[in-house]
């Protein structure tokens, strides 16, 4: 589906973990939908000239969280419908996740640990997916912490086996 007008839509929001696609739907989503394109990431990346693996590495997973929530409560001074790709920790925040849900439609992309885990080999740097030993398990564990917040988003698509363009048809389906 291509949209040529700008239609009246929520803001959509993309949450999960690493891997899932929340960067790649959003861009697509952002382009078919004529949405602002928002991703927390790398707002926080131009921002501070830093990567969020840097800011991990020097000043700490804290003041990572705490650029995250100030970037989230501006988002309700924009005034533009936008997609927003959260990092994969931002939902997980005490409050954060309300704060999303009145924001626009949450829609948690949702994918099983070795998908994630073949994906996220497959990019960059996951500061919160560092570490020794069976990547597999690392993010098994991390998706064990953080799915019953994810699984508050009004919306899940169970990306596993899913291609970006599948992933956006589904949500753009939910939306009609």
């Amino acid at each position: 589906i291509n949209i040529t007008e700008p239609i009246s839509m929520p803001n959509l929001i993309l949450l999960g973990p690493s891997g899932a696609g929340k960067s790649s739907c959003a861009k697509i989503l952002a382009e078919q939908t004529k949405l602002s394109l928002v991703d927390s990431d790398k707002l926080i990346a131009e921002g501070t000239g830093m990567s969020p693996q840097q800011i991990f590495a020097t000043m700490g997973e804290a003041t990572f969280r705490e650029l995250e929530n100030q970037l989230l409560d501006s988002l309700f001074e924009e005034i533009a419908p936008f997609v927003l790709a959260c990092g994969g920790g931002l939902p997980i925040f005490p409050g954060n996740i309300e704060k999303l849900n009145r924001l626009g439609l949450t829609v948690y992309l949702k994918a099983g640990p070795q998908a994630l885990a073949k994906r996220v080999l497959a990019s960059e740097a996951r500061p919160m997916l560092d570490g020794e030993g069976d990547l597999v398990n690392r993010v098994s564990q991390l998706l064990a912490k953080r799915a019953p917040v994810y699984e508050k988003a009004q919306f899940t698509v169970d990306t596993t086996g899913m291609t970006v363009e599948e992933t956006v048809q589904t949500i753009l389906n939910y939306l009609k």
